[in-house]
């Protein structure tokens, strides 16, 4: 790289989600410096122009949205005025699209990320997502999402984990993992679960609710149906393989999705996944790695499939995908794009 030899950050870390982190330790290991507590404001950008040379985003409705999620004028013309004045400075800007939109729009959204993709070097996107953003004459580039197979503390059993989560009694256990919000279809999910009287399954709802009438509803489908277990509460490191272990099948049943971190850490435990055919959790049936299904009204029929299916080849090529998402091949080739070797 030129004397403008750093990446900005935005973020270096995530509370709860170390996707970041494993990404930026493997980049620096290439050769290319990562900073963090970079601002998307004008004197950020002028004050750090001779040595930061390329702004790396994530999120980027974290910087356009305001105190408490919220859409504003001055937050949409604030980001936008950057973005214009990164370009200006010749910043290298480079985009990782998690999410093809928020997943609580505002009509801002959708002119936001026209702007930030006009002004983006480079796009990187899901396969699932290739062809959904308007890249011009630009070429889709897709760099996977790596594994986290060694991050968690991971000591427990399959049998002591479901004595620690109340389900050592059950046949079969289904985990949801992560934050329940409506997008994720947990209450599709529910009203599926509710439909198989199948008494050997336990159905275990990890992760804190965005919004509180998301979680009482989980608490209410629990006091009709003893078989759910609400863990309704932000899971920490030492207790993510707790959940991971008392499974038997990871439960996705997202109604909008274009990559998933919780599919991911499934396999990075071994675990089959059983989601619908939408995204890159489509992709996941293709290597048999995932039961898969069409829609909401497929899901009760899905669910008593993977109640009895064999799930030993499942699990097996869980671990062999993870695997296959290796840090180091994803480090070096976000190295040389963000060392301009690749356009």
């Amino acid at each position: 790289m030129s004397a403008r030899t750093a990446v900005a950050a935005f973020p270096m870390r995530l509370a709860g989600n170390p996707y970041c982190e494993l990404l930026y330790r493997h980049v620096a290991a290439c050769g290319v410096p990562v900073e963090e507590g970079g601002e998307l404001s004008p004197r950020w950008l002028l004050t750090r122009r001779h040595d930061v040379r390329v702004l790396h985003l994530h999120w980027p409705e974290r910087h356009w949205r305001g105190p408490g999620g919220r859409v504003t004028a001055r937050s949409a013309a604030a980001f936008a005025a950057s973005l214009l004045l990164a370009r200006a400075l010749g910043y290298r800007l480079v985009w990782t699209v998690h999410n093809l939109l928020p997943h609580e729009q505002h009509p801002a959204d959708r002119w936001l990320r026209w702007l930030l993709v006009r002004c983006a070097d480079v796009v990187l996107q899901a396969e699932a997502a290739r062809g959904a953003l308007p890249l011009g004459r630009r070429r889709p580039r897709v760099i996977p999402h790596g594994h986290y197979v060694g991050w968690y503390p991971d000591t427990v059993s399959d049998a002591e984990a479901r004595v620690r989560l109340g389900v050592g009694d059950a046949r079969r256990v289904l985990l949801s993992f992560g934050q329940v919000r409506a997008y994720k279809g947990l209450g599709d999910l529910l009203a599926a679960f509710a439909r198989l009287p199948d008494p050997g399954l336990r159905l275990v709802v990890a992760g804190a609710p965005v919004h509180a009438a998301e979680g009482e509803a989980v608490r209410a489908a629990a006091a009709r149906d003893a078989r759910i277990v609400p863990l309704l509460r932000f899971v920490p490191d030492d207790e993510v393989a707790v959940c991971f272990r008392a499974a038997d099948v990871v439960v996705l049943p997202y109604r909008e999705v274009c990559i998933s971190g919780a599919a991911v850490l499934a396999l990075s435990f071994g675990r089959p996944l059983l989601v619908p055919r939408r995204g890159a959790l489509g992709e996941l049936a293709t290597q048999g790695c995932a039961l898969a299904y069409d829609d909401a009204a497929a899901l009760p029929r899905a669910l008593r499939d993977a109640a009895h299916a064999d799930l030993a080849p499942l699990a097996a090529r869980a671990r062999a995908a993870a695997a296959a998402l290796d840090w180091d091949a994803i480090g070096r080739a976000y190295a040389r794009i963000f060392r301009g070797e690749e356009a």
